[in-house]
């Protein structure tokens, strides 16, 4: 919505692109994700049926989007309402179906790799390199693409990892003082 609402109104690829708003399809399709492998028992039917939708319009955005990009040249494509407010939306769309396959094929390769200690640390810091590689991506680095690339990604799991530790840990440890719903409650609640 903000992308589409910014891109109508002559923001351009970086103002919509860069604050946290500007990705909620991409979260919501993560937590969407998350709440349905976490009651996959009682929505097994609906969860394969996401994953192929994902799957199938996903492609199909990102298809599209490319063309578009390579057809128009990527510069006029990222000033474009279509591509700028479709394309991170294929991307997200394509790697939840990626990634489910990874996990429930760790014999898989991409499965094995992501299994590797470096890969589920950079899981768990994640929420963090999501919110300050914006940030980030803004500091003025003159540098070509490739070293900036490494830098700006060394900086920002550099922040989300400190903020994992002194902010997300601590308060994740807080957890035991509030309840959480068991599945089996949530499952058989019947709201006659």
């Amino acid at each position: 919505g903000y992308r589409v609402i910014g891109s109508l109104n002559g923001l351009n690829w970086i103002s919509t692109g860069r604050f946290t708003i500007g990705a909620l399809d991409s979260l919501c399709l993560g937590a969407l994700y998350s709440y349905y492998l976490t009651f996959y028992d009682i929505h097994h039917r609906k969860y394969k049926f996401l994953l192929g939708l994902c799957l199938t319009m996903g492609s199909l955005i990102m298809v599209a989007c490319l063309n578009f990009g390579l057809t128009a040249g990527i510069s006029v494509a990222r000033e474009n309402f279509w591509y700028q407010s479709f394309f991170d939306l294929g991307i997200a769309m394509v790697s939840i179906v990626i990634i489910h396959l990874a996990m429930q094929n760790r014999q898989w390769i991409l499965g094995r790799v992501l299994q590797l200690p470096i890969f589920l640390y950079i899981g768990k810091i994640s929420c963090g390199a999501y919110l300050y590689h914006s940030f980030v991506r803004s500091l003025d680095i003159h540098s070509s693409a490739v070293p900036r690339f490494l830098l700006l990604s060394v900086l920002s799991l550099g922040l989300a990892s400190l903020s994992w530790h002194i902010i997300e840990e601590p308060l994740n440890r807080l957890k035991q003082y509030f309840p959480y719903l068991n599945k089996s409650t949530v499952g058989d609640s019947n709201p006659s």
